[in-house]
């Protein structure tokens, strides 16, 4: 009724050729609601809503784009996002969680927050890793979840890959068959401990010739090349003998005072596992011991099922 009510609906001369020059109607309905514009806009996307013409005719001017906005990003994050079945800001997520999950199930929602500045475009993990996983309803960080449950099983796991994207690139010429070098923490009866302090408490060659634990600790567990094949790894640091825990001179010293015929000195050696093949000792008369020819290695890696 533009003649019935000309003069509530005449544009003042400086509203003239303005894309909107009454404003926002006072009350829109969407769906079962008529409520205002921004109250609208607590409830549904204003970047979906304002895509529909009959609702961006009645909000004009909530549904103008403010100089400066970003293009892929024109009104911003939505006012309000459920997550976890709370009603939240997308930033107030971004804190607590991280950018990727929430970037990731709700892109548009939270186009602002998840917007990549120019300097990151193009990055593999722009948003760095997320504050937090959650594995077997237990929240961890990544470092964590890489500490419990093994940084290499874990980032082969798209979510997980997905989720803490800067801790699992792979570096830059990293070996294939072990991208992420040793874990930092494996568990050996039930203990956590280092690759290193494992191989101080149980042996190197023991623990590297178990298949779990070749893998968790597969750059200490390599075998150089050129190391002789019958001991790739050299002496283990100690050797278990007569209940006790010494260095292989130790040892075989400790058998040599006792045993003088060398076949038998020989035998008691692998008998008690010993894994000495740099420090072989040959026993002389008088119990003094010299130093064999070390090409010449007594001592063979045995088949182990488990460190003891």
């Amino acid at each position: 009724m533009p003649r019935s009510c000309c003069a509530t609906c005449r544009i003042p001369n400086y509203l003239k050729g303005t894309e909107c020059p009454y404003g926002d109607d006072n009350l829109v309905t969407v769906g079962s609601k008529t409520q205002s514009c921004q109250a609208t806009f607590h409830t549904n996307s204003r970047y979906k809503m304002c895509q529909k013409p009959a609702f961006k005719m009645k909000c004009c001017k909530s549904c103008q784009i403010p100089d400066g906005a970003l293009p892929d990003c024109p009104y911003g994050d939505d006012v309000r996002i459920s997550w976890d079945g709370v009603q939240r800001t997308c930033p107030e997520v971004a804190a607590t969680t991280g950018k990727n999950a929430l970037c990731h199930l709700l892109p548009e929602a939270c186009c602002g927050t998840c917007h990549i500045p120019d300097h990151l475009e193009g990055l593999e993990c722009p948003h760095g890793d997320d504050n937090y996983l959650s594995i077997n309803d237990e929240q961890l960080s990544c470092q964590d979840a890489f500490n419990k449950y093994g940084k290499t099983h874990l980032c082969q796991n798209p979510f997980v890959n997905k989720r803490c994207c800067k801790s699992c690139q792979i570096p830059v010429g990293a070996p294939p068959d072990c991208p992420y070098g040793d874990e930092d923490v494996i568990s050996v009866n039930n203990k956590s401990m280092s690759c290193q302090a494992a191989f101080n408490s149980f042996g190197k060659a023991r623990m590297c010739a178990i298949p779990n634990y070749n893998k968790k600790c597969c750059q200490s567990c390599q075998i150089l090349p050129g190391a002789p094949a019958d001991c790739p790894y050299g002496d283990d640091p100690t050797v278990r003998i007569n209940n006790q825990w010494s260095s292989c001179e130790q040892a075989i010293a400790i058998i040599a005072n006792m045993i003088t015929d060398q076949s038998i000195f020989i035998r008691r050696i692998h008998g008690y596992d010993v894994l000495c093949c740099d420090a072989v000792l040959w026993p002389m008369e008088g119990g003094v011991l010299a130093c064999a020819d070390k090409s010449c290695a007594m001592c063979r890696v045995p088949s182990m099922e488990g460190p003891p």
